[in-house]
C-alpha cells in the first residue's frame, strides 16, 4: 500500500511540474534583441511590359559594407544609435551570411521602436548621421555628386530601409527591406538603315555617335524628402545640339564578356555597320519632370536631307515625370 501511495506522489508531482512550465501566464524570457535584413530588388518597367517585374540585380547591386541602425522611440526621437562595419560592433554583433544584426539591447530596454537601417554609408553621410536626433532629420541626410551619373554613382549603393517594431512582441524585426537610393535607366537603341554607318573609330569608341545626360540630379537622400525632393540639376555637357562635337563619345564598355552593370555598347553587323546602340546608367531620383538622354547620330541616306553642315540627327528621350528610387527603367526604341 505505501508503495502505491508513493507512485501516486510521484506522479502527482511530476504532473504539477509539467503544468508548471507550460503556463501561459509566466513572464516572457528577455531576450536580446535581433534584426534581419535583406536588399530589395529593383522595381523593373519598360514600355513592352504590362507589367512591373521586380529583379534583384547583380551582386555589386545588392553588396552592403556597413550599417548605420537607429532605435528612435515611438515618437521618433531620441534614438540609440549603431554603426557597424564589421562583424563585431560596440553592442553587438552582425552576421553577413543570415543578414542579421543582433544586439545586446534586451526586450525590455527595447520595447516599441521606428527602426531605420542606413547601408552602404561614406564618411560624408556618417558625418551628417551622426548628428541626427530626429526620425524627421533623416530626409536632410544627403551627398552631393558634381557628375550623377555612371561611373560617378557605383556600388556599393546608398540604401535605407525602416520599420516599426514592438520588440516586447517579438524579440526578432524580420526583413527589414534595403531600398537602394538611385535609380537606374537602360535604353537599347535599334538603328534603321539611314542610321547605320561604317563607323570612324577612336579606340573602341564610336566618333560619329554620341550623347548626353541633361538635368540629372546631384543629390542622393537617405531618406526622400516629404513633400517633394528639391532640384540640383546639372547636363553632362552644356552644350546644345547641333554643337555635339564635345559630346560624350560611344564606348563599347558593355561589349565586354561578362559585361558590367553599366555602360555603353554597340553592334556591328556582318559588313561592318553599326546597327544597335546601348546605354545603362544610374541616376538619383527626381520629383519634378525634365530629365532627358540625348544622342545625336549620323544619317547616311540621301535625297531629302538637309546639307552636310546642318549636323546630326538628334534623337531626344524623355524620362519619367518622376523617377523612383531603386526602379530600372528599360527602352526599347527604333530609330
Amino acid at each position: 500500500m505505501e508503495k502505491y501511495l508513493l507512485y501516486a506522489l510521484l506522479l502527482t508531482s511530476f504532473l504539477f511540474i509539467s503544468c508548471s512550465k507550460n503556463n501561459p501566464d509566466e513572464p516572457a524570457k528577455n531576450k536580446r534583441i535581433e534584426i534581419s535584413l535583406l536588399v530589395d530588388d529593383f522595381t523593373k518597367s519598360s514600355e513592352t511590359l504590362r507589367e512591373l517585374e521586380r529583379n534583384q540585380g547583380s551582386d555589386a547591386e545588392r553588396i552592403i559594407k556597413n550599417l548605420y541602425l537607429f532605435l528612435f522611440n515611438n515618437n521618433g526621437t531620441n534614438p540609440v544609435r549603431y554603426y557597424i562595419d564589421g562583424s563585431t560592433f560596440a553592442g553587438g554583433t552582425w552576421n553577413p551570411v543570415e543578414m542579421k544584426v543582433k544586439l545586446d539591447m534586451t526586450q525590455t530596454q527595447a520595447g516599441l521602436r521606428k527602426v531605420y537601417v542606413v547601408a552602404n554609408v561614406d564618411n560624408t553621410i556618417k558625418a551628417a548621421l551622426d548628428v541626427v536626433t530626429t526620425e524627421d532629420g533623416l530626409q536632410n541626410v544627403k551627398k552631393t555628386t558634381a557628375q550623377p551619373w555612371s561611373l560617378n554613382i557605383a556600388s556599393p549603393f546608398l540604401m535605407s530601409g525602416n520599420k516599426t517594431h514592438n520588440f516586447i512582441t517579438n524579440y526578432l524585426l524580420d526583413n527589414v527591406s534595403l531600398c537602394r537610393a538611385v535609380a537606374k535607366i537602360e535604353l537599347n537603341i535599334t538603328l534603321s538603315e539611314k542610321f547605320q554607318t561604317h563607323p570612324t573609330t577612336n579606340g573602341s569608341n564610336l566618333t560619329d555617335y554620341r550623347y548626353r545626360y541633361v538635368n540629372f540630379d546631384k543629390d542622393t537622400y537617405v531618406v526622400k524628402p516629404i513633400p517633394t525632393k528639391p532640384d540640383n540639376l546639372v547636363s553632362s555637357n552644356t552644350s546644345s545640339w547641333p554643337q555635339v562635337d564635345t559630346w560624350t563619345l560611344w564606348g563599347a564598355s558593355l561589349n565586354a564578356s561578362p559585361a558590367p552593370d553599366t555602360g555603353t555598347g554597340y553592334t556591328l553587323d556582318a559588313n561592318g555597320k553599326v546597327t544597335s546602340l546601348r546605354i545603362i546608367t544610374y541616376l538619383n531620383e527626381r520629383d519634378s519632370k525634365g530629365a532627358t538622354v540625348e544622342v545625336a547620330l549620323p544619317r547616311v541616306d540621301d535625297g531629302t536631307l538637309p546639307p552636310p553642315e546642318f549636323g546630326p540627327e538628334l534623337y531626344r528621350l524623355p524620362l519619367p515625370d518622376k523617377i523612383l528610387r531603386n526602379h530600372w527603367y528599360k527602352y526599347e526604341v527604333e530609330i
